[in-house]
């Protein structure tokens, strides 16, 4: 098991945990210091909490898209532990796409 997995007196481990740390509130000195120490641990840390943050500024712009708003309540009520009330857009559909037309039937239309 990696150290990355491991929490130490509760501290954020994974660039999900810091970023949700971070993002929740502005850090007190030892955090920041901590968080700094943790960036500068391995080189992967920071490009996933660009992931991470990436991730959420596309979460919350759901919100304001009235064809996803119901993604964005979706994933608000994952993150309260809520359970989803919507499944997928009430104005979604599954549409039968038009038939492919063979070069066969091209060929003998053509006649």
């Amino acid at each position: 098991m990696s150290d990355e997995r491991i929490r130490r007196n509760g501290e954020p481990a994974t660039a999900a945990e810091w970023y949700v740390a971070i993002d929740a509130r502005a850090p007190d000195d030892v955090t920041a210091a901590r968080f700094a120490a943790w960036l500068d641990r391995a080189a992967e840390h920071e490009p996933a909490l660009e992931r991470c943050s990436a991730a959420v500024e596309i979460a919350r712009g759901l919100k304001d898209d009235p064809e996803l708003r119901w993604a964005y309540d979706e994933i608000a009520a994952l993150a309260a532990g809520r359970t989803p009330t919507t499944r997928c857009s009430p104005t979604f559909r599954l549409r039968t796409p038009p038939p492919i037309a063979s070069s066969r039937s091209s060929k003998a239309s053509r006649s």
